[in-house]
């Protein structure tokens, strides 16, 4: 039976509206995260921070010293 072309039309738009439900749903999904605070760089800048187990700096310099010397054997 042959289709009408009404009926055709219906179901390119159909299959078109159902695409943009499945684009928008993905782009409301990549969009959450921007919505969320940004993690905490508190952990990242202690690992940097060289004083991080707050030791003296004549400590630092007698490690630095002993280092030195191992270094140089």
């Amino acid at each position: 039976m042959p289709r009408s072309s009404s009926s055709s039309s219906d179901e390119e738009e159909d299959r078109r509206i159902k695409q943009l439900r499945e684009i928008a749903v993905s782009f409301d999904s990549l969009n959450q995260n921007k919505d969320e605070k940004p993690s905490s760089k508190r952990h990242q800048k202690s690992e940097e921070d060289p004083n991080a187990f707050e030791v003296t700096p004549e400590f630092q310099e007698f490690v630095a010293k002993k280092l030195r010397k191992k270094l140089d054997e």
